[in-house]
């Protein structure tokens, strides 16, 4: 025999969340621009972070390694920037794949020489741009 499982409603205050999220313009903050005339509550998503875990393993991970290594978080993974913020402020640098999340890292505040810019291919344009 089976046996139900209740588990807890979560979603229920996501759309009230996103939508004083929006009121506020957190949403913009972190870099979520939806197109003009749609309205981003029609599919809402929600990101949680436990953020005394993320920011205990980044410590961790950093001092598992030691002095002279250049730590650094992939924008591909996590862009979000007040998280990216709190990391910089900590000597982690940036991983980045596209000139887009180049741009972004640049736009954090991410030095040149903290930013890992290392996708596989790329123009002469994008491997002159770290150097500008």
């Amino acid at each position: 025999d089976k046996i139900a499982i209740q588990l807890p409603t979560v979603c229920s205050g996501i759309p009230a969340a996103l939508r004083r999220a929006d009121a506020e313009g957190a949403m913009l903050q972190v870099g979520i621009h939806p197109p003009p005339g749609m309205d981003p509550l029609q599919k809402p998503v929600g990101l949680f972070y436990d953020l005394n875990a993320w920011e205990a393993n980044l410590l961790e991970c950093r001092a598992a390694f030691g002095e002279g290594f250049l730590h650094a978080l992939a924008l591909k993974s996590n862009g979000l920037g007040p998280m990216l913020n709190w990391a910089q402020e900590r000597g982690f640098g940036a991983e980045c794949a596209s000139v887009g999340e180049f741009a972004h890292a640049q736009r954090l505040g991410f030095h040149s020489h903290h930013i890992i810019f290392d996708s596989p291919v790329k123009t002469y344009g994008e491997i002159r741009l770290p150097a500008a």
